[in-house]
């Protein structure tokens, strides 16, 4: 029996990342199962994987996921969020030496 698999979408908001939860259902159509969040994307798997594990009672490597973030409604890269949450590292660092050069100027 194939293992099964999810796919999570990771949207930016406010406060970090929606990760909007979706299952399979024989290997075509897929439902929605669920939201939780993150606050960077580096949490995004474990989150998922621990949102569907204690949905359906299972061992969080029980099944697959496919992660995929999204931004301004454009889908980012290939599944996976290893360069996206590089990404993220970079730009937040970015806007704290961007703020912290905005108040030493005050």
């Amino acid at each position: 029996m194939p293992r099964p698999v999810y796919q999570v979408t990771a949207r930016r908001w406010a406060q970090g990342w929606e990760l909007h939860i979706h299952a399979a259902e024989s290997g075509i159509d897929m439902h929605r199962i669920g939201v939780t969040q993150c606050v960077t994307l580096d949490g995004a798997e474990f989150m998922a994987r621990d949102f569907v594990s204690l949905l359906h009672d299972v061992p969080a490597d029980s099944f697959d996921l496919e992660v995929r973030a999204e931004l301004g409604g454009q889908m980012l890269g290939e599944p996976g969020t290893r360069e996206l949450a590089e990404l993220e590292r970079r730009l937040r660092g970015r806007v704290a030496r961007l703020l912290d050069r905005y108040r030493r100027a005050r």
